[in-house]
């Protein structure tokens, strides 16, 4: 435990969640209450990779010992080409209650976090600040690995050139769509879904490891509306896991995760994907065999990842991971 002032930091245990939620939702500002806590629960105790590690900051000056400051980070592994295992955590979710902001809260919860993670053997956190946080991160030892590169295929040229000039942020949540496959269906048979993935060449780089059991939980929260297309004329054949979201007045097909046995051009596939949805524009991220047939860079539009180095002090380059867009798009 540290403490600064009238305010300590402790590890919060499972006693703790109610409350938690409750100054997420208050300092946040949760404008579904519901919908959110639900989101988080996903995030932080369904999550495959193991219930999420949460510190809390306490007001101890009443006695009380209310919560007054959440910090959360998401457990994840990264799995290389041999086969080695990276412990991981992701820095997703902070929240200070207004009447303790300004006060170095974040900060202190950030560091209690790393203190403890690097002596649990975890071996780096990352993640996507955006441009106002990103420096506080540098500051603690945090470091840029870049752009994760974006690549799309618009339906026009002038849909792309509508997207460069755009400033507003995909919507969190999905739009429904009947095209594709329920993923809740898919992903129920994990003997075929575990085998159709491990026939996949895996490309170079860090990854998310796939399996049947992710792909359910990561597909599994309803808001984000994700479906499922096959590559032929089952899953068999390979698959990709998709989403609608809105962009402004876009539509953006977003592929979160491609799973392709062959090896084989999605020029085809995608391009009927974006016909059935009427999407505007698709976009991917990452190194799935295929994905770049009929695809165009979009520069300066990938999330920024950063680094932390803890049990492990090897810090990966851009060009050492496969990020697809669902191991980067939200949380």
């Amino acid at each position: 435990m540290t403490a600064t002032d009238t305010v300590s930091i402790r590890r919060a245990d499972e006693a703790d969640l109610d409350e938690v939620i409750d100054v997420c939702g208050r300092a946040l500002e949760w404008s579904e209450p519901d919908v959110d806590t639900a989101f988080f629960m996903w995030k932080h105790v369904e999550n495959p990779f193991g219930p999420s590690p949460i510190w809390v900051a306490e007001e101890t000056d009443d006695g009380q010992r209310p919560i007054v400051g959440v910090r959360a980070l998401m457990r994840w592994e990264l799995r290389d080409g041999s086969g080695s295992e990276r412990r991981l955590v992701r820095a997703v979710d902070t929240a200070t209650l207004p009447t303790h902001q300004g006060r170095g809260i974040f900060s202190r919860l950030t560091m209690a976090a790393v203190d403890d993670l690097t002596a649990d053997g975890v071996d780096a956190v990352f993640n996507t600040p955006n441009d106002k946080s990103r420096p506080g991160y540098l500051k603690m030892g945090w470091e840029s690995l870049g752009r994760v590169p974006v690549v799309v295929r618009p339906r026009s040229p002038l849909t792309l050139v509508a997207m460069a000039r755009s400033r507003v942020a995909a919507d969190k949540w999905g739009q429904p769509t009947d095209v594709g496959l329920s993923p809740a269906e898919v992903f129920a048979d994990d003997e075929r879904i575990d085998a159709v993935i491990a026939s996949v060449t895996a490309p170079e780089g860090w990854r998310t490891p796939l399996s049947a059991r992710y792909l359910r939980w990561r597909t599994g929260f309803e808001p984000l509306a994700c479906r499922v297309e096959p590559l032929g004329a089952s899953v068999d054949a390979g698959f990709v896991v998709f989403r609608l979201r809105a962009r402004g007045e876009l539509l953006q097909l977003s592929l979160l995760h491609i799973v392709n046995p062959r090896g084989r051009s999605l020029r085809r596939a995608l391009a009927r994907l974006l016909a059935e949805t009427e999407a505007d524009v698709l976009l991917s991220s990452g190194r799935s065999p295929g994905v770049a047939a009929g695809m165009v860079p979009l520069p300066r539009t990938g999330p920024i990842l950063t680094w932390r180095t803890l049990a492990d002090d090897v810090v990966p380059s851009m060009a050492d991971l496969d990020v697809p867009l669902g191991t980067v798009e939200l949380f």
